[in-house]
Parts: C-alpha cells; structure tokens; sequence
C-alpha cells in the first residue's frame, strides 16, 4: 500500500526527492510482503508513505513473510500510525518492523 509518489531528480550536483503526489492509506485487514530482496537493495514493503500530507494507519496486520521485508516505510514527513500488529511469518532474514527517514514521525 502506498500513500504519496516521490521523484529523485538532480539538481545540479545533488540529487533531491520530489513529492509528486501525497495521500492517506488505511489497512484494517492483513498485509503479507512476500517479496524477497533479490538484488541487494532492500525488500518489498508492507506500507509507505511519503510528504508532510501523507499518512500510513496500520489498524491491522502486517506480516513480514520474505527476506529483507519492511512492515512501515515513512519518508519526507509522512505520519504514521502502527496501532496494529507487524510480524514475522516463517523465519525471514533482516526484516525490519518500522523506518522513519527525513523527519517522518510515528504518532501514538
């Protein structure tokens, strides 16, 4: 699930995050991310949201089912609320609950 669509782009020498699109995103059910990190980067991604307007609501479950898994992503001073559930599902490899970047914020 996805709230907000971000952009990098290159300004002069520096490469900067554009927010092209902000929004809010509700899961009230289950969220499996069974994507495996096949290329070094990262893995699939339960829930993200990006820009100061955005906000991710987890009232449901997550479960982190693939190697290198993230349950909540919020970048760029997104809002999230994890008043769910995030979990392992098998035995994945560096699996990761919540990231907060760039002055992003969870609220209670």
């Amino acid at each position: 699930m996805v709230a907000g669509i971000a952009r990098e782009k290159l300004v002069g020498n520096n490469l900067v995050k554009e927010i092209i699109e902000e929004g809010n995103i509700i899961n009230q059910g289950t969220i499996r991310v069974t994507g495996n990190d096949t290329a070094g980067i990262g893995g699939s991604i339960g829930m993200y949201a990006v820009g100061k307007n955005s906000i991710a609501r987890n009232q449901g479950t997550i479960k982190l089912a693939a190697d290198g898994a993230t349950g909540m992503y919020l970048d760029e001073k997104a809002i999230g609320y994890n008043d769910g559930l995030i979990t392992t599902e098998g035995s994945p490899k560096k699996v990761i609950g919540e990231v907060v970047q760039k002055w992003s914020n969870f609220m209670e």
